[in-house]
């Protein structure tokens, strides 16, 4: 989901001469993330907001009928999933499409 909303951002906002359109584009990105990946992942495409809902299920939570260890047992995903997506944004966006000055292949 970071891909898309880092892709749009990149397509829309960074090297364009009109970027008038570029807020709705990228609301709109954020829109298609959250009904995309609502149901999967609570649509979390900054690791930080899934930071605060883990902490507080570990503190609030009843032990008893709730077991810590399997709140963290997928946590990395949160952490790595979107830095992963952010970087091959980025390198797509750097590699084919930029503008020709700044492109680095074709």
């Amino acid at each position: 989901m970071t891909y898309f909303l880092v892709h749009t951002v990149l397509l829309t906002a960074v090297d364009t001469d009109s970027n008038l359109l570029a807020p709705l584009a990228i609301g709109l990105s954020i829109l298609c993330d959250i009904f995309a990946g609502g149901n999967i992942s609570g649509a979390s495409m900054n690791p930080a907001r899934s930071l605060g809902p883990c902490i507080s299920a570990s503190i609030f939570a009843d032990h008893t009928k709730l077991a810590v260890g399997k709140i963290w047992a997928r946590h990395y995903v949160y952490w790595i999933g979107p830095g992963l997506g952010a970087g091959i944004a980025g390198l797509v966006y750097k590699l084919f499409l930029a503008k020709d000055d700044a492109r680095i292949l074709l």
